[in-house]
């Protein structure tokens, strides 16, 4: 046996001999295969695109580009030339300049196969040799919104990111929400960008005080609690508001939604860009919170909300709630007085927040919407000289802290420092947040990739991102996922909805200027006939066309919303029309 052992470790000393004796033989040509034959591709040189929150020095610059450089060369072998633009208008316009340049030369940006190539730095060493970029390369880019994701597909600008996703950057699924990367997909045919990891949507809370449900022998549990204006909660304010015992300890509600909330409920407004949103509007529908997305029979109302039983009847018990003086918001937040029933929208955090004195009951989960797919995302050029190395980098931004919180913070030690949160997760190590040391370098959190790989800063909460997290865990799609006002490839009249926007918001405001006491019956059929039915002719067509059915004009090709919504439904098989029958037509 000890022969057997002997003569293993004399075979070893061997090997190991003519292993020391060859690498010392070793040439600077024998330096240069090794590198040649680590090298997994030839030497990339990218040019990446940011939008930062102020102008960065060219300083400044270098030193982000030499310290993010250090890490995507030595990981990838590519060499990231970083363009920095604070003013939004400016950036889409060199961005767009850029491609539109590379769009017409692209035989220049032609991805090579070739072998790599070395250079001798400083010291004499040979090094991989990184190409110049080129004139009006691009190749990795930041942009927002769902105009500028549409017209960058549709002039050729976004490589498809379909096969990549689901190969070498398959990590992002792991990264990045589920609902934004499946309906990114599912809405486009495609993915064409990848979005910002983010919170999506919020939740509505209704938050019951312990002692008042002690008192009045009432159980948070209970499934009848369901929204802002159920029987239990109109009990609990009731007997708040008559019993003296209560009604000196306690100011009966707390809102502070700042919106005419109405549950189960779908606004059909445009946002500011023409998106189609939750936005209040005069045009609306109730629906029952039981449906789930894709689901046949679903809810297909667009109807003036005035004329709609399922708005009236909430909104005249929050009238009756304002008459009753139930609202105080004032004596909580400046006196500090608590209150019996709170009615917030907010993030995870909101129940540890209250957790003291308040059961917290979840009345609505967060809702992903069309227009969150668009927000914040990060494409590569169709021309770009490598997709496959554009997406190592835009998959390590949104999968290792080290280089998304490079690219977010700067320099560690120049630009910001790391600190230990006083709060501790799960495992017992504290938290790390950051503490900026200077205004040299910018950036937003949602414009440099995946926010929950993001250090907080000193002034937020440590744990905000894990709340972040359990958020998305539970999103809902709305019964709207995937509908857009260009849908189908239809002639949408956005300046109609436009119009109704500006009806809309005029009729909010009249509402938040008389309060909720001030929502009474005469009120309310006041709107109805006059502010919510439009000033001019032009907005009182633009209500009937946004609302119609069958609105199609031959001449224009104009579609009004009812229709093309009826349209997106029927085409998904998710609403069916009833069949009339004899008795009913």
């Amino acid at each position: 046996m000890n022969k057997r052992l002997i003569c293993l470790l004399l075979s070893l000393i061997m090997l190991l001999s003519v292993c020391l004796a060859s690498c010392a033989k070793k040439t600077d040509d024998d330096a240069l295969e090794d590198i040649t034959q680590e090298a997994s591709a030839s030497a990339v040189t990218l040019s990446m695109f940011l939008m930062s929150e102020a102008d960065v020095s060219p300083e400044q610059e270098k030193a982000i580009e030499d310290a993010v450089n250090r890490i995507t060369q030595s990981k990838f072998k590519v060499k990231l030339d970083l363009t920095f633009i604070s003013s939004e208008e400016e950036y889409y316009a060199k961005l767009e300049e850029n491609l539109l340049k590379q769009s017409e030369n692209s035989y220049l940006y032609e991805e090579e196969d070739s072998e790599p190539v070395t250079e001798k730095d400083d010291l004499g060493i040979e090094t991989l040799k990184y190409p110049d970029i080129k004139p009006n390369q691009v190749d990795i880019f930041y942009f927002s919104g769902y105009n500028k994701f549409s017209s960058y597909v549709a002039d050729g600008y976004l490589a498809m990111l379909n096969e990549e996703v689901d190969g070498a950057s398959k990590l992002l699924k792991s990264y990045v929400s589920t609902a934004l990367m499946s309906y990114m997909k599912s809405a486009n045919d495609g993915i064409y960008a990848v979005p910002t990891n983010r919170a999506i949507g919020e939740y509505t809370y209704l938050l019951l005080n312990k002692e008042v449900m002690d008192t009045l022998y009432y159980d948070s549990s209970d499934p009848n609690f369901t929204s802002l204006t159920c029987d239990y909660v109109q009990d609990i304010l009731a007997s708040v508001s008559t019993r003296s015992d209560l009604n000196s300890r306690y100011v009966p509600l707390y809102s502070y939604t700042g919106e005419i909330d109405v549950l189960n409920y779908q606004y059909w407004g445009v946002d500011a860009d023409g998106y189609l949103s939750n936005n209040f509007s005069i045009l609306g529908g109730g629906y029952d919170p039981t449906w789930e997305f894709g689901e046949l029979d679903c809810f297909a109302d667009v109807k003036n909300i005035f004329n709609d039983p399922a708005f009236k009847s909430q909104i005249e018990i929050l009238n009756q709630y304002g008459v009753n003086g139930y609202y105080n918001d004032a004596a909580v937040e400046n006196d500090g007085k608590d209150f019996a029933v709170g009615y917030i929208k907010g993030g995870a955090e909101i129940p540890a927040q209250f957790a003291d004195k308040y059961e917290v009951v979840t009345v609505a989960t967060p809702n992903i919407y069309t227009y969150d797919l668009y927000q914040d995302l990060y494409g590569v050029s169709a021309y770009s000289v490598s997709l496959s190395r554009s997406m190592e980098i835009i998959t390590y931004l949104n999968t290792n802290v080290e280089f998304r919180n490079l690219l977010l913070y700067g320099i560690e030690g120049e630009n910001y420092e790391l600190v230990e949160s006083s709060v501790v997760d799960a495992n017992g190590d504290a938290y790390k947040q950051v503490r900026i040391l200077n205004d040299s370098y910018k950036m937003d959190v949602n414009k440099t990739g995946n926010t929950f790989l993001a250090y907080p800063t000193v002034d937020q909460d440590p744990r905000m991102y894990e709340y972040g997290k359990i958020q998305n865990r539970d999103v809902t799609a709305t019964l709207t996922m995937g509908f857009r006002l260009d849908y189908d490839d239809s002639v949408v009249p956005v300046e109609r909805y436009h119009l109704v926007r500006d009806v809309s918001n005029r009729v909010l405001a009249e509402m938040m200027r008389v309060g909720p006491a001030g929502w009474t019956a005469d009120f309310l059929e006041t709107l109805r006939t006059t502010v919510a039915l439009g000033n001019t002719m032009d907005e009182k067509l633009a209500i009937t066309h946004m609302s119609g059915l069958n609105q199609y004009d031959a001449v224009t090709g104009e579609v009004g919303f009812n229709t093309l919504y009826h349209t997106w439904l029927e085409d998904n098989d998710m609403y069916e029309e009833p069949e009339m029958d004899d008795e009913n037509m």
